[in-house]
């Protein structure tokens, strides 16, 4: 038989030439499943949405700088009033800089930013235990089918045996 025979209440089993124990399949199974990765992923997203939240408390800085070369070619300007004598006006500056930083700190939302953070903290924790509560339904499930598989190789065993001493009974 391809099989080797499985003892009673042992945790190893083979299957397709290869021996598998209880905990080996559980890991193995944790890792390929792709609805785990799924909701894993999804449990990552709401705990990010939950620290954008807490960011809807901090102030928040704005800064802004710009620099401006002008042509060389502008001319002074000159006026001339009646009975003044003419005024030159100061030129103007080639190089203009300029910079902004300006600070905002919300005083007072009614409780909002609060409740949107606790709000998010809570999504974040139940899809924190959604995937655990997958993890745990995907152990089960696969230690189900590990011993289904072991109790299906043990049948298979005892009648591969019943069939040998059938035939050596007709032998006789």
């Amino acid at each position: 038989p391809a099989a080797a025979p499985a003892q009673a209440g042992s945790e190893n089993v083979q299957a397709a030439g290869r021996e598998l124990t209880l905990e080996a399949s559980v890991r193995r199974g944790l890792a390929q499943n792709a609805q785990r990765r799924v909701v894993t992923a999804e449990a990552e997203a709401a705990a990010a949405v939950a620290k954008q939240a807490l960011a809807n408390r901090l102030p928040s800085v704005r800064t802004q700088a710009g620099y401006t070369r002008l042509s060389g070619n502008i001319p002074s300007v000159t006026v001339s009033l009646p009975g003044f004598d003419p005024v030159t006006l100061q030129s103007v500056p080639l190089d203009q800089y300029r910079a902004e930083i300006s600070a905002e700190q919300t005083l007072f939302s009614g409780l909002r930013v609060e409740n949107e953070a606790r709000a998010a903290r809570h999504d974040a924790t139940a899809a924190e235990r959604r995937a655990l509560q997958q993890d745990a339904d995907l152990a089960f499930a696969i230690r189900r089918a590990f011993w289904e598989l072991q109790r299906a190789s043990t049948a298979r065993d005892a009648l591969s045996g019943a069939l040998a001493r059938v035939d050596a009974h007709l032998a006789d």
